[in-house]
């Protein structure tokens, strides 16, 4: 039985920076909105003008959430899948080039290791 890991890792795709860029501008045009309509509404001296900061405020809040959507929508991944070799499988490779012959520079190390017959 085989085993494999899988890793991955994830981007965004043109969509998806788009989306990113949206999400975190929708709020700050929202603010903006908000500060606009505090200075209308706290100037004593005019009639104040709503369209300009509830424009703003309904533009941001849309941005923020289609920004929302788009960075769901425009991620891709790259996996990559490779094969987990078991353990008592590397040990039966280890144990096989055990088996191979020796090279004759082992042959003669081994006999120089040997007690000689000589008187």
């Amino acid at each position: 039985m085989s085993r494999y890991e899988i890793t991955g890792t994830s981007f965004f795709t043109p969509n998806g920076v788009w989306g990113a860029w949206l999400f975190v501008c929708g709020p700050c045009v929202s603010g903006v909105g908000y500060a606009i309509l505090l200075r209308e509404v706290g100037s004593r001296f005019t009639q104040p003008s709503l369209m300009l900061p509830g424009f703003l405020m309904i533009a941001g809040g849309l941005a923020f959430l289609l920004g929302a959507v788009m960075m769901l929508v425009g991620r891709g991944q790259t996996l990559v899948a490779r094969e987990i070799v078991p353990r008592h499988a590397q040990a039966a490779h280890v144990s096989e080039a055990a088996r191979w012959p020796k090279s004759d520079w082992q042959t003669i190390k081994s006999q120089d290791n040997q007690p000689s017959n000589a008187p």
